[in-house]
C-alpha cells in the first residue's frame, strides 16, 4: 500500500474511532438527583496517526466535559488547540506506542487522577487511569484503561486483564479504593476493552457493573 493511501485509511480509522466513542454508552453519566451533566468520552486516536490537525478538531466537535484519550504519544495531538477550546491536559502519561493515555478535561471542573501500573504483568499490558471528578456535591470514580489487543504475540492477556479489572467492581462500586478512584462513589469504566460486547471477557462486568 501506498504511504498516501496508508495515511487516508488511517485518518479514516482515527475518525471512525472518535465516532464511536460519540455514540458509547459510557459518554453519559448516571441520572441522580443534584448531579450536574457532563459527558465522558473515550477516544483512541492511534499513536501512528500524523493527522493531527483533523483529530483535534474532532475531539473538540465531541464537546465532552472528559475525553480520555488512549495510545497518546505527547505529539499526536495539538495540545495548544485543545487548550484554547477550555480544555486542561491532566493525568498525562504520554508513552512511545500504544501504552500512551491522558485526559483533556474542561476547565473549571474540579478532579483527581492518578495513572497505576496494570493489575497484570507481562507483555502487552498497559498503564490504568484512575480519577475523581465533582458533580455538583457528587464525586464520581473513573477507571480508564486500555486493554491489550486479542493477537498472538499477546498471548491471554486481553482476558486476563479484563478479568482483572473486572475484579476491582462490586455492583457498580469498586472494592476498594484504586489510585484516585474511591471505593465510596459510583463509579464509571471508559476506554478500549479490545472486546466485543457479547463476548465471554466482557460477561464479568455485567454484574460487576450493572449500570
Amino acid at each position: 500500500m501506498s504511504r498516501t493511501r496508508w495515511n487516508l485509511a488511517l485518518a479514516a480509522l482515527v475518525i471512525l474511532a472518535l465516532a464511536i466513542a460519540i455514540t458509547s454508552p459510557t459518554c453519559n453519566i448516571p441520572r441522580h438527583p443534584g448531579w450536574e451533566r457532563q459527558r465522558l468520552v473515550t477516544a483512541n486516536i492511534l499513536y501512528t496517526n500524523n493527522q493531527i490537525a483533523t483529530v483535534t478538531d474532532q475531539l473538540v466537535n465531541l464537546d465532552a466535559d472528559l475525553i480520555l484519550v488512549l495510545e497518546w504519544t505527547g505529539s499526536n495531538l495539538a495540545v495548544e488547540r485543545l487548550a484554547t477550546q477550555g480544555y486542561v491536559l491532566r493525568a498525562d502519561s504520554r508513552r512511545p506506542g500504544t501504552a500512551g493515555s491522558c485526559v483533556l478535561l474542561r476547565e473549571g471542573i474540579e478532579a483527581e487522577f492518578e495513572v497505576v501500573a496494570s493489575p497484570v504483568a507481562g507483555q502487552c499490558t498497559m498503564p490504568v487511569t484512575t480519577g475523581r471528578i465533582k458533580l455538583g456535591p457528587h464525586w464520581l470514580s473513573v477507571i480508564g484503561m486500555h486493554a491489550p489487543p486479542p493477537i498472538d504475540i499477546c498471548g491471554d492477556k486481553n482476558a486476563e486483564f479484563l478479568g482483572a479489572i473486572a475484579d476491582w467492581f462490586d455492583r457498580g462500586r469498586l472494592r476498594h479504593d484504586i489510585g484516585s478512584a474511591v471505593a465510596a462513589d459510583p463509579v464509571v469504566l471508559l476506554g478500549d476493552l479490545n472486546a466485543i460486547p457479547l463476548s465471554k471477557k466482557v460477561a464479568a462486568f455485567r454484574t460487576a457493573t450493572p449500570d
